[in-house]
């Protein structure tokens, strides 16, 4: 994977495309969720890259990209400035975001904040905010999540909490080790970081700013938290598409990610 200088960071990125080449197609931005990295799309590639270019790549602090010190101060909007900025660099006008988790709450971001790159969007398994029961599910005792994680540490935070990232009753149980293992390769002074800036962050306000074709991944085997969510996201996202799964709970896009992808062609069809 090739490396690209975005302000003060170098970001680590893919871009596969096994279209067909005499056919103008689209960019599909792939945005992983927290403390993750691009292999977490390693699954949903080969069944995209057929009908769109599809770019992945490794949020700063996270896989392969550069790490900020001790210190750095970390916000949603320079996320989005690096995401903005790697497009800039590989000369790519509009992509459609697809985004997992705090990776679909950055899109939702982007798309206000640069509603004239965004061709579509795509969320799954994306909570508007934090509500009081993924707060009080991520602080574990503690005052807020950030506190949990500083008192627990990274590892056992990581563990304690990996059953709300993932559904048990349906993952391989090698898979769960495999997400656990990557997470824990992103740096516990950045792990830090990344919680508080999205246990902060509220997206619900942006949502009537979202006018372009959208499409959310969900689960109905979650908490009235993120239910109410969906609630919200229908209410203020008339005419986006919703697929909803019944049988399984968090971490669509690992456990069930061609029934994922499935979706998100068709969606993609639909808009043309």
């Amino acid at each position: 994977m090739p490396r690209v200088s975005v302000g003060d960071v170098e970001i680590h990125y893919c871009l596969d495309d096994f279209t067909e080449p005499w056919k103008e197609s689209g960019v599909i931005l792939m945005h992983h969720g927290y403390c993750r990295n691009s292999k977490f799309w390693n699954p949903w590639v080969p069944k995209l890259a057929g009908k769109c270019k599809v770019l992945r790549f490794d949020v700063r602090g996270c896989g392969e990209s550069s790490i900020p010190p001790e210190g750095y101060s970390w916000s949603v909007e320079q996320l989005a400035k690096d995401a903005l900025g790697l497009i800039d660099k590989l000369g790519i006008q509009k992509v459609h975001w697809v985004g997992e988790a705090s990776g679909g709450i950055m899109g939702i971001l982007f798309t206000a904040s640069y509603p004239d790159r965004v061709s579509s969007l795509v969320i799954c398994d994306t909570p508007l905010k934090f509500g009081s029961q993924q707060f009080s599910d991520y602080s574990m005792g503690q005052e807020d999540p950030g506190a949990a994680l500083q008192k627990m540490g990274f590892k056992e935070w990581c563990a304690k909490t990996m059953g709300h990232r993932i559904d048990r009753s349906k993952a391989d149980p090698k898979l769960v080790q495999w997400v656990e293992s990557e997470m824990l390769k992103t740096p516990e002074h950045v792990a830090k970081s990344l919680i508080r800036i999205f246990a902060r962050a509220d997206v619900s306000p942006l949502l009537p700013k979202i006018k372009i074709p959208t499409l959310v991944l969900a689960s109905s085997k979650r908490t009235s938290d993120w239910l109410s969510h969906l609630r919200v996201m229908k209410e203020h996202l008339p005419h986006a598409h919703f697929e909803v799964f019944d049988d399984v709970g968090p971490g669509l896009h690992l456990v069930i990610p061609d029934r994922c992808t499935s979706a998100v062609l068709k969606f993609l069809g639909k808009i043309g």
